[in-house]
């Protein structure tokens, strides 16, 4: 992106003509293009997730799709002290079911400000209105190495296709919310 171009963050139900743009983005992993080409809208419809895009102009930089789920989690994050209930199994979470960034604008530090504003929306907004401990994703390969800089952690399971399956908790996102 330009100095001076306007980005922002709007959801994906907020637009009506928005296909020629959703058509021209791409990450560079099809199955990403694929779903915010083709499903991402009807995921909203079906309230199955919410789409967020980052816009710049007329353009689709980036996007993520949050959603409503729950997680066992027994002993594989390496700050205990951070869980809450520490005699829970499972917890509720948010799911980052989709992130991606314009192959265009990868490996800017846009990405990691993107995750930041996530950050802050499940922390700030989404975890005011539900109990929630714990942000997940099924990371791609490719993509491992910048959710643990986000802070993600792993345990030891994959998916069935082949992702790996991270988390933070909601204490180590206001930790990072708060150190920025």
């Amino acid at each position: 992106m330009t100095s001076g171009q306007e980005t922002y963050i709007q959801p994906l139900s907020n637009y009506v003509n928005i296909k020629r743009e959703l058509d021209q983005f791409d990450c560079d992993n099809e199955s990403l293009n694929s779903f915010l080409k083709n499903e991402a809208m009807n995921y909203d419809k079906a309230d199955c997730g919410r789409t967020w895009l980052l816009k710049s102009d007329h353009m689709i930089v980036g996007f993520f799709t949050l959603s409503a789920s729950q997680t066992e989690i027994k002993k594989f994050f390496k700050k205990e002290k951070h869980r809450k209930g520490k005699h829970v199994t499972i917890y509720p979470c948010v799911h980052l079911s989709y992130f991606a960034i314009h192959k265009d604008y990868q490996n800017q530090g846009i990405g990691t400000a993107l995750m930041k504003q996530v950050f802050k929306m499940v922390w700030i907004e989404i975890s005011r209105f539900i109990g929630v401990n714990v942000m997940t994703v099924d990371a791609k390969a490719k993509a491992v190495n910048f959710y643990k800089k986000m802070g993600f952690e792993t345990p030891t399971s994959r998916n069935q296709d082949g992702d790996l399956f991270m988390a933070i908790t909601l204490s180590e996102i206001e930790d990072i919310l708060l150190d920025t």
